[in-house]
């Protein structure tokens, strides 16, 4: 019988998936229970309103396994912390996660590596006058992420407000992904990201996708993080990924996710493979034969009630063939109603290029405008970090 893991997290269905990639048996936990998540696993939904403490509840009623997190549950060192005494964590522990999260934490982790950096503002400090992104304490997906006011400049300098200041970088937002054991660290991918694009209906600021992006070993961006994954790397272990804005003269890090991210099942679809238990044989030190393999999560500009048939079909009705990259994931029970900015479904393809990725992931979310009856944006706002 295979091993059973428990998967808490905002939605779990990717993490599912590769655990199922990886021989795994999971149970998850999360704000959705889609329809294509409950053919990988068996899967339990929390109320939005109950998150995050409700996750961590209704892990207590699951049977007796390891259990993991994926994105978001980071910000909560205290609920993880509390969990890891009952059950085994795969993932990294409290202790470690008050070592990388949080305002001006990530300079002092990668300290001394070549990096540039935002200055950050934490609350307490003083800002002084120029263009600043504000951010959530706890946030995660860009999520209450917006360029700050001048109130918001006058407030920072109270301990207890609950947001911090970024000095804004203009540039392509990308991740990197990363497996590491106790005395390795490896780099498997690198992705663009999606940020407040507009043909998604995504906030200006919110996550919405990734597009795999070929390493090429001479490009000096690959040879950056590969360094930093031989050597004086962050006290990570397990999956983790590293969010940056890319200039033309410079890398930004400006968020370092300790676990299984959003962006891992693209290099799992490219490579074959399953990443989530540090699995060595999926590196992307030479993947030029890989298919370029892309994400976009689909938004809701006004609520609608999702029907119960559509170009996903298919896609749910092979759901439980997790080695088969689908058109369609994360895709909701019919009669769920879905209020304005909150997420659909995803959206996924591959193509020769980034550009071919990108031009059917934009044309199939127009099918879905067509579908819904929302207008479709005539053009693209410039893509934030």
């Amino acid at each position: 019988m295979a091993e059973r893991v428990l998967i808490l997290g905002a939605s779990a269905r990717a993490a599912a998936a590769s655990a199922r990639r990886a021989g795994l048996d999971p149970f998850a936990i999360d704000l959705f229970a889609d329809r294509d998540t409950k053919q990988i696993c068996e899967v339990l939904r929390c109320p939005f309103e109950d998150y995050p403490e409700g996750l961590f509840r209704l892990a207590r009623t699951a049977p007796p396994m390891p259990w993991m997190y994926t994105g978001g549950l980071e910000n909560y060192p205290e609920l993880v912390g509390e969990l890891a005494k009952e059950r085994e964590l795969w993932g990294n522990g409290p202790e470690v996660l008050k070592q990388v999260r949080g305002p001006g934490i990530l300079q002092q982790t990668l300290a001394h590596r070549g990096f540039s950096f935002p200055t950050v503002v934490a609350p307490g400090e003083t800002a002084h006058p120029g263009k600043w992104l504000r951010k959530p304490l706890r946030g995660a997906g860009g999520m209450g992420v917006n360029f700050a006011t001048e109130d918001d400049l006058t407030h920072i300098d109270d301990p207890e407000c609950d947001f911090y200041l970024e000095e804004f970088i203009a540039g392509q937002p990308m991740s990197a992904n990363f497996v590491a054991g106790e005395s390795w660290c490896d780099l498997c991918s690198v992705t663009t990201q999606l940020i407040g694009t507009s043909w998604l209906h995504a906030d200006r600021f919110q996550y919405a996708g990734n597009v795999l992006v070929p390493a090429d070993e001479s490009d000096p961006l690959i040879q950056c993080f590969i360094s930093l994954a031989d050597a004086g790397r962050p006290p990570v272990r397990h999956v983790w990924g590293l969010d940056f804005i890319r200039t033309s003269s410079s890398i930004f890090p400006v968020d370092l996710n300790p676990r299984y991210t959003s962006a891992m099942e693209l290099l799992e679809f490219a490579s074959n493979c399953s990443i989530i238990i540090e699995n060595t044989d999926c590196v992307a030190r030479h993947p030029s034969t890989w298919r370029i393999v892309g994400k976009a999560i689909y938004y809701a500009p006004a609520q609608i009630t999702f029907p119960a048939s559509g170009p996903w079909d298919d896609s749910l009705a092979r759901a439980a063939d997790v080695w088969t990259r689908p058109d369609f994931a994360d895709i909701p029970h019919p009669g769920d109603v879905i209020e304005a900015g909150q997420p659909i479904l995803t959206i996924l393809t591959d193509a020769d290029t980034e550009a071919g990725c990108l031009a059917q992931l934009k044309a199939r979310a127009a099918e879905l405008d067509r579908l819904f009856g929302f207008a479709t944006p005539t053009e693209d706002e410039p893509c934030p970090p």
